[in-house]
């Protein structure tokens, strides 16, 4: 259920400073529990974890995801 394929450290390396907010670079493999942002071409953040969880919650209680047509 975890996919740590994307996992990248949110800290600078060389200074400890949070990384820059940058687009593009997001590929979009599973478009079903995938963030907004993501959709919209924005480098993942812990934001979109959270978001995707939410949806994973709503999925997992309802038995799907009320954007989706099937």
């Amino acid at each position: 259920m975890i996919d740590f394929g994307h996992c990248e450290s949110f800290r600078n390396r060389e200074n400890g400073s949070h990384m820059a907010y940058k687009e593009g670079n997001s590929n979009l493999e599973d478009t079903n529990f995938a963030s907004i942002n993501i959709h919209n071409n924005v480098h993942y953040t812990r934001r979109d974890d959270i978001e995707s969880l939410l949806y994973l919650i709503i999925y997992m209680y309802k038995a799907r995801l009320p954007w989706r047509k099937v």
